[in-house]
Order: structure tokens, then sequence, then C-alpha cells
């Protein structure tokens, strides 16, 4: 015993906090940051709706439940234009393209918008697919990969329902005859032109 280093058991503590005195500050101010958003969207806009969808498995999200919020401005109708067709307008140097709609849309107003959400539809999916399968007429679906406003994967239920013949543009979001006009002009030419074969 004697020469030797005295040995230290207590080489590891453990620190537990078992009262926070900022929880009730921190829990307070997120109340408050959830009652001033609450009361922004009151003043600021007609409507603020939550939407929960089931999107089906060969669709993005699909296989689980969808969730979504929105609102319409009616003070700030303009802004809400260009917040929208910025989100379906996805791809680079799309500025003119993005102003042009938004231009177009405020030709119409709030008040029309509204008044198309609250139209009646009752139809359900399968109402909807016998309608589609009852279009006798000639059609031409076209749909890009990166449209963030409808997944193609309707566009392939649709062509399956109407034989239309579809046309999957690589890369392309939701504004193809103004994001490619050559092409959406290239691809209505054709198809005109199959309709005229058809009658002679």
């Amino acid at each position: 015993m004697f020469g030797r280093e005295p040995v230290n058991h207590l080489q590891f503590a453990t620190l537990a906090i078992r009262y926070d005195p900022t929880q009730p500050l921190v829990l307070g101010g997120a109340a408050l940051g959830l009652l001033g958003l609450m009361l922004s969207l009151a003043g600021h806009r007609r409507r603020v709706w939550f939407r929960v969808s089931h999107p089906q498995a060969s669709e993005p999200g699909g296989g689980g439940s969808l969730m979504e919020a929105g609102g319409l401005p009616r003070t700030d109708y303009p802004g809400f234009a260009r917040w929208f067709f910025e989100a379906i307008t996805t791809e680079p140097h799309s500025t003119k393209v993005i102003d042009d709609a938004v231009e177009w849309a405020l030709d119409g107003s709030v008040d029309a918008m509204l008044a198309d959400a609250d139209a009646p539809f009752d139809l359900d999916q399968a109402a909807v697919e016998a309608i589609c399968r009852a279009v006798t007429c000639q059609m031409l679906i076209v749909h890009g990969t990166e449209d963030h406003c409808q997944p193609v994967a309707r566009a392939h239920r649709l062509a399956e329902l109407t034989g239309a013949p579809l046309v999957v543009v690589e890369g392309a979001d939701h504004m193809i005859p103004g994001r490619h006009p050559v092409l959406a002009n290239l691809l209505i030419r054709d198809f005109v032109r199959s309709l005229e074969e058809g009658v002679t």
C-alpha cells in the first residue's frame, strides 16, 4: 500500500436537470407566435383551409396521408398570383413566363377564384374516371416530369382511360406552353394534321 497513488473512483459524473426555469417562457413565446400567425391570416386573408388527402401509391407521396394548408388573400391578389406561378414554374430562367402568367391572372379577380372554389363538386374518383372513359373525341396529353401542380401519374391514368397518346416532357414543369413554346406548337401542329389525315 505504501508508495501507490490513491485511486480516484469518481471518474464520471451524471448531470440531470429536473427543472428548467425558461420552459414557461419558451412555451408562452410559442403560443404567442401561433396566435400572431392566426391573427395575421385572419386579417389579410379571406379564408384559410386545411386538406387531408390520401394519394395513390403510384403518385408522389402515395401510400400515406398528405396534409395541405393554404389561404387566398383578398388584399394582395397580385402577390398571391406571383407566389402561385413561381411555385408551379420551377424551371430555371422562367422570369418572363411567370410575369406573363401573373399579368394574365390579374385580368380576373380573387372573387372569381373564390366562386370557383365554392362551386359544388360531388363526383368521386370512380365517377370522374367514368366520364373520362366516355370521351370519344381525339385527345393529346402533354405532361412534364417536374410538374409540381399535377403529378405525372395522373396523366398516365388519363391516357389509359381515354386511349389518348401521352407525351411526357422530361424536366418540364406545369407551364409547358410558356416554357417550351416551340415544342408545344409543334405538338399541336402534328396533332391537328393527324386529325386532318383521319378525316380525308
